[in-house]
């Protein structure tokens, strides 16, 4: 028994050697383990490095979809190394994940870092929610950031849900790069016109150059 266990060992092992000698599965081999590694490229470049990625709604407006139609929409390119970096700016273009709905990716523009200090719109239901005072600011808290929408009144940013994790943050966004009249970068601004907050950054705290 032990005999034949043996020999049946060594004949599919003689097999597989006469396979591999045949050059068909040879280049099958190769190529499989080609696609294999170029799809896992492919995949870590997606989920760190970049993707492109559609953007629906008014809230950046006038900075993305400025077609008030709605009939065309800005097609995205996002930096997701910065995101893995955590290397985020005031007035940077961003997608997250909303506090409101963590299935739910919005783009919204940074207005305030941790240790920065906001006033927050009166009429907004983040102020109304929490019972703030008119004109009582607000610490971002370490590991947050304060977010709004260019759009001001059409977006449902910080002023509806607060200070927001930066974990929560997924990429910056670089570029539009569709339709072919909207090509260009995404300038950081961080001075947004359109912002509802009053901000004091924590460098102007330091300094002594603003007053709380």
């Amino acid at each position: 028994m032990a005999s034949a266990t043996r020999g049946a060992a060594a004949t599919l092992s003689s097999r597989l050697r006469n396979w591999q000698g045949i050059p068909f599965l040879r280049a099958a081999t190769h190529a499989t383990a080609n696609v294999v590694g170029w799809t896992s490229i492919f995949v870590f470049l997606l989920d760190r490095v970049g993707s492109l990625a559609s953007v629906e709604g008014r809230s950046m407006q006038p900075t993305l979809n400025p077609d008030e139609s709605r009939l065309q929409r800005d097609l995205l390119l996002l930096d997701k190394y910065s995101a893995t970096k955590r290397k985020w700016r005031r007035g940077d273009v961003v997608t997250l994940r909303t506090p409101l709905d963590a299935n739910h990716v919005a783009a919204k523009r940074i207005i305030a870092l941790e240790d920065d200090w906001v006033v927050p719109d009166p009429r907004s239901k983040f102020v109304q929610r929490n019972g703030l005072r008119s004109g009582q600011s607000l610490r971002i808290p370490k590991g947050h950031c304060w977010v709004e929408g260019d759009a001001g009144l059409h977006s449902r940013d910080s002023q509806e849900y607060g200070p927001v994790p930066l974990a929560l943050l997924t990429a910056r966004v670089a570029a539009v790069v569709w339709p072919p009249a909207r090509i260009g970068w995404v300038e950081t601004d961080p001075m947004c016109p359109r912002s509802r907050t009053s901000v004091v950054t924590r460098e102007a705290i330091r300094s002594g150059s603003s007053i709380l």
